[in-house]
């Protein structure tokens, strides 16, 4: 498997849309607390907390709400390396999610968690078995409480399915490779 493809594409599609949401949430967590410090930190935080919400509640605060409450800079002014596109994925996502009670758009929340996912899986910086190993995790336990709450397509992920997750705690970084001279000084 290369980074350009994601595992476990089909299980993504297979959860209610919060949960889908829920799962990239999850990981843009993972990936505030790997590579942001400060006031990129408590910012990213915010964002995550807003779109943790969002996906519990299923309703409630629009989206625009969170990231102007977060004061989350415009995804197209971030570089690349700042995973700013994995959170207007998963921002773009989330108003997917919302909307699909009112429009047919399911497909477009799976397509965009997973877009939002594969920017995450192809960071260089990320060991690809770390995140396939989180990410077969994650989507394990979010089947699993999903199922035992009989959530729907469109129902929210209430605080006892919340509280079943295990914390999301920061990627570990790959270090930069050592050249070779320098491995027998």
């Amino acid at each position: 498997m290369t980074k350009a493809e994601l595992p476990f594409s089909d299980p993504i599609r297979s959860l209610p849309y919060f949960a889908q949401t829920l799962l990239a949430c999850r990981f843009l967590r993972r990936v505030t607390l790997s590579l942001f410090a400060g006031d990129e930190r408590s910012i990213a935080c915010e964002f995550c907390d807003g779109l943790e919400s969002i996906a519990r509640d299923g309703e409630g605060q629009t989206l625009h709400d969170v990231v102007v409450r977060s004061l989350l800079p415009p995804y197209h002014s971030w570089k690349p390396s700042e995973m700013g596109r994995a959170f207007a994925y998963a921002r773009d996502a989330m108003e997917s999610a919302l909307q699909s009670k009112r429009a047919s758009i399911e497909n477009q929340v799976s397509s965009l968690v997973i877009l939002s996912l594969l920017e995450i899986y192809r960071e260089p910086r990320f060991s690809e078995t770390q995140v396939a190993i989180l990410l077969s995790s994650d989507l394990a336990q979010l089947r699993f409480v999903c199922r035992e709450a009989k959530l729907g397509p469109w129902d929210g992920m209430t605080n006892d399915v919340l509280t079943r997750l295990t914390p999301c705690h920061a990627l570990e970084l790959l270090a930069p490779p050592i050249a070779i001279e320098d491995r027998f000084r």
